[in-house]
């Protein structure tokens, strides 16, 4: 398999309805946008969205989206055709998403919004693999935060994390910093005003500062608190 990364603009048409299928298809309904919000994007000077390409047929993509403060970037979804995952798509997509965002914005910092770990004993083996795969990536959790995607397209979201990509092992971000970031991802990414009550319960409690930890690498670690980073 060939794989060509490219970025979709206006006119492509085909890469971006098989995008859309694959979107539909590999991400749980309730984290969502409608399909017309994924056409807005591509075109928008605030998204980037890839297909994978193998010859004329999609079998991948990722949307990131930059937002007007340049503080960070979202790395917003990204996802393989499940006819070929586990062939090593997902690492050369994430890769180059990371690539060119950094490019982008060489300063700031990638934020990628995922489920939370499964508890122990759970058999949701779909979400421990996605943390598995971005736990090799070198993704760290912003701990302590439990992010509440403002999404009620279809349904109410599960209980979410925010990883970061490109950042050191022993950094620590400001709360400030942290507000003023999802503040930028209600009101840039989700259109949501800060006023919403789920951005109050969010930031409520945090403390002063904020640290990386690493990713839990087997269910029985879930339950325990998490696992300060170390500088590689």
């Amino acid at each position: 398999m060939a794989i060509a990364i490219k970025a979709l603009s206006a006119g492509d048409d085909r890469s971006l309805a098989e995008v859309i299928r694959i979107y539909q298809g590999a991400i749980e309904s309730s984290e969502q946008k409608p399909p017309e919000a994924l056409e807005a994007m591509v075109g928008d000077p605030r998204y980037m969205v890839l297909a994978a390409l193998d010859g004329a047929r999609a079998v991948g993509f990722s949307i990131s989206f930059f937002p007007s403060t340049k503080r960070f970037w979202l790395l917003e979804y990204m996802a393989a055709d499940t006819a070929v995952r586990s062939q090593g798509l997902g690492a050369l997509l994430f890769q180059e998403t990371i690539r060119r965002g950094s490019e982008r914005l060489p300063h700031a910092v990638c934020l990628l919004e995922v489920d939370r770990a499964p508890a122990a004993g759970s058999t949701d083996d779909e979400k421990w693999r996605r943390l598995q795969f971005y736990r090799r990536q070198g993704c760290l959790a912003l701990e302590p935060l439990d992010y509440i995607l403002p999404l009620e397209f279809a349904g109410s979201p599960p209980p979410m994390k925010i990883l970061v990509c490109g950042a050191d092992a022993d950094a620590r971000f400001d709360r400030e910093w942290v507000k003023n970031v999802l503040a930028s991802l209600y009101t840039e990414v989700y259109d949501v005003p800060t006023s919403d009550p789920r951005f109050a319960s969010m930031t409520a409690n945090l403390p002063e500062s904020l640290e990386l930890s690493v990713l839990p690498n087997t269910l029985s670690n879930t339950s325990e608190p998490p696992t300060p980073a170390s500088p590689a």
